[in-house]
């Protein structure tokens, strides 16, 4: 049986927003996430026992797929990415960003063509939008996106976003979107990288070989921590 994280049945549910950015500024976004991360649940369909609830909070984990270890990603995933993913900075990431897709060509590794990093990956349900959003009303008491390097700007009560299309989207259905919690700002209130790994917040999934469940003690042949 896979290890479970740290429970967190009786944690209520922290929602917050953080900043992320690249190394030079040029691609900065902000990502809501509730805390603490769902549990992930092994199920087994033979069990007849009928599926855990979708998770209602972040997750985190670490793949061993080639193109993870090789890129050094950290993915968060969070349960509603329409709702949750606002892109500042650039809003056409398909002509402002550059493009790299492997295996099935499904999922677009977005990276900046300044500084290389990647922030973000995503696939499916059609192109993204630019919308006008508030962010004071995306969580309560607001957030600014300020700073150095080309592109970054101050929000103000109403800003231009790029967020995934919400018609069709189900999540991890239809729609996949990951973000690089490697790109997060560090010192944001609530969100300490270096504390993911002790909490037992981190999953390690076998994306290689697809033989073995996710489990939270150590990664899988040909991961990383």
């Amino acid at each position: 049986m896979s290890a479970t994280p740290v429970s967190t049945a009786s944690a209520p549910l922290t929602r917050r927003a953080y900043r992320g950015s690249c190394h030079c500024g040029r691609v900065h976004y902000v990502l809501v996430i509730s805390l603490p991360p769902s549990a992930s649940i092994p199920y087994d369909p033979s069990s007849g026992i009928p599926p855990p609830p979708p998770p209602t909070s972040v997750r985190f984990y670490k793949c061993n797929c080639s193109t993870c270890h090789k890129m050094g990603y950290l993915h968060v995933r969070v349960p509603d990415s329409p709702r949750a993913f606002y892109l500042l900075a650039p809003t056409d990431p398909a002509a402002e960003l550059r493009d790299y897709t492997c295996g099935s060509g499904r999922v677009h590794w977005y990276f900046c063509s300044e500084c290389g990093v990647r922030c973000f990956a995503v696939a499916g349900a059609g192109a993204g939008a630019v919308v006008d959003v508030d962010l004071e009303r995306v969580v309560e008491g607001g957030l600014e996106v300020e700073g150095e390097g080309e592109g970054r700007k101050k929000v103000t009560k109403t800003t231009k976003a790029w967020v995934v299309k919400e018609d069709g989207w189900v999540e991890n259905r239809t729609g996949y979107l990951s973000i690089n919690g490697l790109t997060l700002e560090p010192g944001q209130q609530g969100l300490d990288l270096r504390e993911l790994k002790n909490k037992g917040w981190i999953e390690y999934l076998d994306r290689k070989e697809d033989k073995h469940e996710g489990r939270f003690e150590y990664p899988h042949e040909g991961g990383t921590w």
